[in-house]
């Protein structure tokens, strides 16, 4: 089931965020359970945040924010994140789909989001749904590693 994220899913979210195959790709450096709390709500005011949930367990999640006005056509996909033991199973897909259909039906023309250089994961999945680069920002973002380029994705409705 995917639904509207809440509150009581900050804990679960949080296990897949600093998940070490996905936190170096996600946007905050760690924090501990209580700050990330505090985070998400602030998340769920500013975006639209979804989850993947089945037998009571968040599974996946991602937010949506729609930009205003000239732009009000356009999404941003952000913090999507499907648990590792569970990646290609389906559930990233299944996120993907609703936010491009749920895009359509809003009038969207354009979606958007960002990945960095090196996440080849990321990039073979959002290529796989008619995302296309469009740019590459060179040295920014940090990871632990040093600072690394983010490529600029996007797919016209």
């Amino acid at each position: 089931m995917i639904r509207r994220a809440k509150s009581s899913d900050a804990a679960s979210v949080y296990e897949i965020y600093y998940h070490p195959d996905v936190e170096p790709f996600m946007h905050f450096d760690w924090m501990p359970l209580p700050a990330f709390k505090k985070l998400w709500k602030r998340l769920m005011k500013e975006k639209e945040m979804w989850v993947v949930e089945e037998t009571g367990k968040v599974l996946a999640y991602g937010g949506y924010l729609r930009e205003v006005g000239k732009c009000r056509h356009v999404v941003n996909i952000s913090a999507f994140a499907v648990r590792p033991c569970l990646h290609r199973k389906g559930l990233g897909s299944r996120l993907m789909r609703f936010f491009l259909a749920r895009a359509r039906r809003q009038g969207i023309k354009r979606v958007q989001l960002r990945a960095e250089a090196d996440n080849r994961k990321a990039h073979w999945f959002y290529r796989k749904f008619g995302f296309k680069r469009e740019g590459r920002l060179r040295k920014h973002c940090k990871q632990k590693t040093g600072y690394v380029d983010v490529i600029q994705l996007a797919r016209l409705l």
